[in-house]
């Protein structure tokens, strides 16, 4: 039997190091934001919260704090964004958003 030799993608192992920082959870966000940048690239990433008793969403992470800031909630319409993120919980990748 022949083993392969495994290398661990580096984006992923700084992730998995940001997760011991102190700084929790901004070096976590911030990693992945690095590291989805540097897998496909994007202009904006952000992480939003779901309460789904309130049907709404705050933004707890941007990395572009000024238009797009961290803090606001705000109820969520129906639709397909968030049938995909909020009620089904799969993450939605739009490279050609407006």
């Amino acid at each position: 039997m022949t083993r392969t030799k495994v290398t661990a993608d580096p984006r992923l192992c700084a992730v998995a190091a940001a997760q011991g920082r102190a700084d929790q959870p901004d070096a976590l966000f911030a990693a992945l934001d690095e590291a989805v940048k540097s897998a496909i690239g994007h202009k904006l990433f952000t992480i939003l919260t779901y309460d789904g008793d309130s049907g709404e969403a705050a933004r707890v992470y941007s990395n572009l704090p000024g238009p797009y800031p961290t803090g606001g909630r705000k109820r969520l319409a129906p639709g397909p964004w968030t049938e995909a993120v909020a009620r089904s919980r799969r993450g939605l990748y739009r490279p050609n958003a407006g």
